[in-house]
């Protein structure tokens, strides 16, 4: 196969829905993800982490350390509407109209179950959650103010979570919120 041939694979087996974050296998869609966010981390929070390395004993997805040398684990999870994926494969053109309480639930129940989770070779001085969406009606400038007085938890292990939207053209990165958590 050619590397047109190849493309054209990995366009047609792409999703439909929601795809802006989609690579043709987990690991590069991983640190393709930690990447992003790690760039917009520097820009919206002055927060540098460094030594991005996949952790073959997931979880967590990604293994790093901050400018101050601390071991951080990164978890890496999708907010999307998973009948609106089905539907689109089915070749309906649907999409889903979050409402502000069911997005809080949604992100709510992902940090716990990420919360439970045992994370391998730690201890870490740090957990973060990095939360990444291409929905269409999840807006950074929408949900900017409306996310601001909610905090997320009670959690044990996580420290820091974060909300990482689509490439926005007009600022040239990957929009991205602090979430407040307990």
């Amino acid at each position: 196969m050619d590397d047109d041939e190849d493309i054209i694979k990995i366009l047609k087996s792409r999703r439909k829905y929601a795809s802006f974050f989609e690579w043709p296998n987990k690991e590069l869609k991983e640190m393709g993800i930690a990447k992003s966010f790690s760039n917009s981390l520097m820009m919206f929070f002055n927060i540098r982490i460094l030594d991005l390395k996949i952790n073959s004993k997931d979880p967590p997805d990604i293994i790093c350390k901050d400018n101050e040398n601390k071991k951080i684990a990164l978890e890496i999870t999708e907010i999307v509407c998973r009948k609106s994926i089905e539907l689109n494969q089915k070749g309906k053109d649907v999409y889903r109209q979050w409402k502000l309480d069911e997005l809080v639930g949604y992100v709510q129940n992902s940090l716990k179950d990420k919360d439970r989770k045992l994370f391998n070779n730690g201890p870490y001085d740090k957990i973060y959650v990095c939360l990444f969406t291409d929905e269409l009606t999840l807006s950074f400038y929408d949900l900017k103010n409306s996310l601001e007085s909610i905090y997320f938890g009670e959690f044990t292990k996580i420290t820091d979570a974060f909300m990482l939207f689509s490439y926005d053209p007009g600022i040239k990165q990957y929009p991205l919120l602090r979430l407040k958590i307990n």
